[in-house]
Formats: C-alpha cells, structure tokens, sequence
C-alpha cells in the first residue's frame, strides 16, 4: 500500500509539473472562513511555491499555521503548526485553493464535521474612508460611518454622530473575532455585534450573518448590509494597535461629503434656561475609597443639553458631565464618546442626583460605586494648612503654599525649613500626597483617594503614611488659624482656564521666572515650573500673601520681609544640590578604582578560561586513554568467549564418549551374568 501511494504521488508530480501556473492564478491574500459562523476564519497571505508549483500561504493573523497542498494525501490542509498537525481539510484536488469547496473541519471533541460552507477566496481589502451601513432597528445606527485616524486590534475605525448616542464607534474587538458598534471605543459592550470574521480587515468586507443587535435590552437578528459608501481611499492610520481615537474633527476633514456631522464629539449644547443656569457654579465627584473611582472636579459651561447643565472638567479637558436622554443617564464621557462613569437618574441638576453611580474598571466591565457621590464645590483658598494624625510625626507640620502648580493645583511647602517636605497632588497616585519631591511614585504619606482641589478639602478617609502603612489613621488638614491670606490668582479654578489650558497632564509654566530660581527649582521638583506671573508688583504682591510673616531681620537686605520664607527655603534648596554633587567629585577616582578592579576581574577570567582548557585537555586525554583500554578489554572478552566455547564444545564431545563406554561396559556386565549363570548350571549338574 505505502509503494502504490508513492508511485501515485510521484505520477501526480509528473503531471503536475507539465502544468504553467501563472501568476495571475496565485492569489496575494486569501481568506479562509465560514459564512454558517462554525470557524472565525482566517486571513493568509502568499508565501512560496512547492515542488509540485502549488501555492502555499503562510497566517498574517497566526503565526504558525499555514494552507499548502499535501502530496502523500492529495488534498489541501489547514495546517494549525509546524509539525503537521491539521485542523481541516479538503478532498478537492485541485492547483489553487480558491478552487476547494468540500471542505472537512474538526469541531469540540475532534468530531470531524463537513462544512459545505467553508470557502477560500482570493482577498483585496476595501480602502474606502466611508461605510454606509442600512438594516438596523434603530435607525441611528444606520447611515454613513467615517473614518476616523486610529485603529483598534490592528484594524481601522470609524465613527458617526447621533443624537441620542452621541458618538458611536464602529470597530473590531479581537475578543469576539466581531466587528461591533459601541458608544465606549474599545469596549467589551457595545449596541451591535456584527457577524463573526476574524479576517475581514475592513468592515465593508466583513459577514453579516447572525449579526446581533441589543434594543431595549432585547436581542435582534436585523438583516444588516455594510458597503463602501464612497470611493475615496481611506486616509492613513496610525498602526499602533488600541490607540485611543481621534477627534471627529480629524475625521470630519477626510469627509467632505457628510457636513452633517459635527466638528466636536461633544453633542450640540444650547443656552441654558433660568433654572439651569441656578445650578452649582462647580461641583466635585468622588468615591473617597482608595483603588475606587477617581472622581473630578466640574465647571458649570453655563450652556445645556437635553434641558440640563453641561459641566466641564477642570483637570481633563476633554471630559463633560452631561445627561442622556435616551438611556437616562447622568454620564462622565471622554470627547469621543466614551463613558468613564454613570448613574442612571434623570435629576435636573448633578447635585440633585440621588441614585447610585457605577464606573467602568480597566476591562470595560461597570462596578457599582455605592460610596460614589456628587455635591457643589467651592474650593479652599487658604496659603497655610495644618497636618495632623500622622504617625509619623515629622508630617505633622504646616504647609505654605509655593508660586509653583503640579496637576493643575497649587503646591504647597513644610514651614520646616531644615529638611523640607512638598505637599502635592500626585500624577500617579491621584491623590494628595506628602514627599521630598515631587516624583508622584512613593511618597511619604498619602490623604485619601479625592480630586480635591485643595487639600483642605480632601477627604482623609484611607489616609496612609510609610512608617506604618497598616495603620488606620485620623488625619486632619485644616486651614491655620494663623494665615488669612489666600492662593495666589493663578491657581484659583476658572472656566477660562478650563479652557485654554491642558492641566491633566502638565502644569502651567512661565517665562517671567528667573533663570536662577527656575534652575534650583528644577533640580529639586522635576516636572514642577512656576505659575505665570504678571508684573513684578503683582509678584510681590502674590508672594506676600502666600507666605506667612517674618519678624526675623531677612536674611537679603534686598529682600523685604515677606520674602525671607522664600529665601530661606531656597538657601535650603541650595544646601540640598551641594550635598548630592559634592559626593560627585569623588567620581573620577572611583571610576579609576572600578576600572583597576574590572582589569583584575579580566585577568582573573583570563587564568580561569586558560586552567579549564588545560583540564578540558586533561580531560580529553583520559577520555582516550579509557577508550582504548576499553578496546583493550572488549578484544579479551571477545578471546574469553571463544575460549568458552571451545571448552563447551569439547565437554560435549567427552560426555558423547562416556556415554558410550557406559554403553559398552553394561554390554559387557549382561554378557558376564550370563556365563556365570552357565557356569552354576554345569556345576549343579556336574554334583
């Protein structure tokens, strides 16, 4: 049987070979996919020729897994690795494997299943920037998608505006091998769930069959079709997989077709009415749990939308507060539509809210916040606060706050001017937090988890410092009794600044400071530059108000009183920089010491290799030495037994010859019994 299968495949060879295969013939990419849904499918792109000049393709999507024709069989496989091991096949015998339509897969339990469905097909992605999509429910969903200059698990997206939604995005989530429609990009949830096609890379080319839609919390099976709704090519894309989409106004410029859809995700807000516009000039949202949500500060815009106030945050630019109608919903929401947070509540204003907010945790799933709450903020403009409750009780000092911002919010500096401690907002802990610096990561002691703008509004629930991080502690930050001025202008919250400066991710910065205050403070507080500062007058002024009294002679005759604090703090800044670069003049002579110890270290290598050549040499010789005794005695075995054998043969030989003297000699002893038997007869006669 194995020779009739090689004669007949070295046959199918010969024929083969007789046959041209064109290049026309041989596809760039093929898909490999179910329209009935029972496999995702796979993308394949050209990859060589074998020897019976059949194509073979290689997975853009796995790395290891393959379509090439198999000689022995004679049929095409889906090969899942590179050892063999197959997941279908086809018994079609043909030269290209868009010609295959029989096709067997193997399913749960490796029950093979035949698929008459399972089709290959030569692939050449949609380009086009615009995908009308028609057959939903809900008539939002519908129309034309455009665009937009990101992708999402390596494939492109593209949004659209509605007045109920918001914006909606259309993308593909490699989780359930689908592309979807959501309000949240990126998101595990969405409203649509198109067909299951791992291979599509535009959804203008993806199935649609079983394509579900969610209305009022009800599944659908809507008749859906998506087409290119243009021909104009799509605009590049930023290749990087889950980038965070761009502004529809990027998109919208690639579109010139659709004018209706807006410049801003944010949907269109109008004047607000009496009512609204008696709403909270500010409010704050927080949890107060440490590892909960992380809540933000909002400014009324004294605009409204579906009849209520539209608050903008402080801190992230790109965040509202607003409500949607159509879910009934109180949402924080990024720009493009994503929802952070939510409370299902149709108050008229967010300080009315009386239900229950949920956030959506890093894998899109929402966790209910029960401690979660919203109320009308007016920040603290006190410029000294008192700390107490620390177990450590070096943080419990008053703090001053410094010209300086950090996180959009003021900065504040120990009064203890020997060993001097910040008291900040942290970039990464999201919280005020006490340390030497202002690096965000590790800190000294930290107050509770609250967008606050001022730490005398911060909660203290959860308040932790490093000498005893378990410790539960009753920490109190209050403004002294001993100050009434107040914050410098610059750090006060205002809707103008909410919207000409980014303060989420830096701070304010300002080219009036001096070169040699702004170079200290550099090398002290990275990341950390000055308020702007309008005029010398107001300077001085501003300082005067952020720092207590002094009735001390200054240390600058120069300097009037109220800057004496700052001096000292910088003297002590100064002090601080000599100590870390004075050890550096020791540098050169310890960089010659490692350099005589790395010589040693050489040498010491070099002897050690040397000595374990020569025991590899030793070694070596020995081995040889025992491979020729070994020799030695496999030939005086060998000797021994054919010593054996000759001994055996002639034990054999002397046992065959007393064998037949035993033979004789009982021969011999009848024949002797038998005369004496005579004898005694004559005898008895003979008497």
């Amino acid at each position: 049987m194995d020779s009739l299968t090689t004669v007949t495949a070295v046959i199918s060879m010969i024929l083969i070979s007789t046959t041209t295969t064109t290049t026309a013939q041989v596809c760039t990419t093929i898909m490999f996919r179910d329209p009935g849904q029972a496999f995702t499918g796979d993308l394949l792109d050209y990859s060589s020729m074998d020897n019976t000049n059949r194509p073979i393709y290689s997975s853009r999507i796995f790395s290891s897994r393959s379509i090439q024709y198999n000689q022995l069989t004679s049929r095409w496989e889906y090969l899942m690795n590179q050892q063999g091991g197959w997941n279908a096949y086809s018994d079609d015998d043909t030269l290209f494997p868009q010609d295959t339509t029989n096709w067997v897969e193997f399913v749960s339990n490796q029950v093979p299943l035949r698929n008459t469905l399972r089709e290959v097909e030569c692939y050449t992605p949609s380009t086009c920037s615009q995908v009308f999509v028609s057959g939903f429910t809900i008539p939002e969903f519908n129309g034309v998608y455009v665009q937009s200059q990101s992708n999402h698990d390596g494939k492109p997206t593209f949004q659209i505006a509605s007045q109920s939604f918001g914006t909606l995005h259309l993308f593909y989530n490699d989780a359930f091998t689908r592309w979807m429609i959501s309000q949240n990009f990126g998101s595990d949830t969405g409203y649509v769930f198109l067909g299951a096609d791992r291979a599509a890379t535009h959804p203008a080319d993806t199935l649609t069959n079983g394509t579900v839609e969610w209305v009022n919390g009800q599944q659908t099976f809507p008749n859906v079709i998506l087409s290119c709704a243009a021909s104009t090519a799509a605009p590049s894309t930023n290749t990087q997989p889950n980038s965070s989409p761009a502004s529809t106004a990027d998109a919208t410029s690639t579109a010139d077709a659709i004018s209706s859809i807006q410049a801003s995700s944010f949907p269109t807000t109008v004047a607000p009415t009496d009512s609204v516009s008696q709403s909270c000039s500010s409010v704050i949202l927080r949890d107060g749990v440490f590892g909960a949500y992380r809540g933000d500060v909002f400014l009324n815009s004294n605009t409204e939308l579906n009849g209520r106030p539209v608050y903008l945050s402080v801190y992230r630019p790109d965040m509202q507060l607003s409500y949607n109608t159509f879910v009934g919903q109180w949402q924080v929401r990024y720009s493009n539509g994503a929802v952070e947070a939510f409370v299902t509540d149709s108050a008229m204003t967010p300080e009315d809210i009386t239900g229950t907010w949920s956030s959506y945790n890093n894998l899109a799933q929402a966790i209910i916040r029960p401690a979660l709450g919203i109320e009308c903020y007016s920040p603290s403009s006190c410029a000294q606060v008192s700390i107490s409750g620390f177990s450590n009780t070096a943080l419990n000092v008053d703090f001053v706050a410094t010209q300086q911002l950090f996180m959009g919010r003021s900065t504040f500096v120990s009064t203890n001017a020997n060993s001097p401690l910040y008291l900040y907002f942290g970039n990464v802990s999201l919280r005020w937090m006490i340390g030497e610096d202002f690096n965000g990561f590790s800190g000294r002691a930290f107050l509770g988890l609250d967008p606050a703008s001022h730490p005398a509004d911060a909660t203290t629930v959860g308040a932790t410092d490093a000498l005893d991080s378990s410790a539960v502690l009753s920490v109190s930050v209050t403004c002294s009794s001993s100050s009434s001025s107040a914050l410098p202008a610059s750090s006060t919250m205002s809707l103008s600044s909410v919207a000409s400066s980014s303060l989420s991710s830096s701070v304010v910065s300002s080219s009036q400071v001096s070169s040699a205050v702004s170079s200290s403070q550099a090398s002290t507080t990275p990341s950390v530059t000055s308020a702007p500062i309008t005029s010398t007058a107001s300077s001085s002024a501003s300082a005067s108000s952020a720092l207590p009294s002094s009735t001390e002679s200054p240390l600058n005759p120069m300097c009037s009183p109220s800057c004496d604090a700052s001096l000292g703090i910088m003297e002590n800044r100064v002090m601080t920089l000599e100590s870390i670069v004075l050890p550096m003049e020791n540098v050169p002579a310890e960089l010659s010491l490692l350099s005589s110890e790395v010589d040693a270290m050489q040498t010491i290598q070099n002897l050690t290799i040397s000595t374990t050549q020569n025991d590899i040499a030793t070694v070596e010789a020995k081995v040889e030495t025992l491979e020729s005794d070994l020799a030695a005695m496999t030939g005086t075995v060998q000797s021994l037994q054919t010593a054996m054998s000759q001994r055996d043969a002639t034990i054999a030989a002397m046992q065959a010859q007393i064998a037949a003297m035993m033979e004789t000699i009982a021969n011999t002893c009848s024949s002797c019994s038998t005369r004496r038997a005579k004898r005694n007869t004559f005898a008895e006669i003979n008497a």
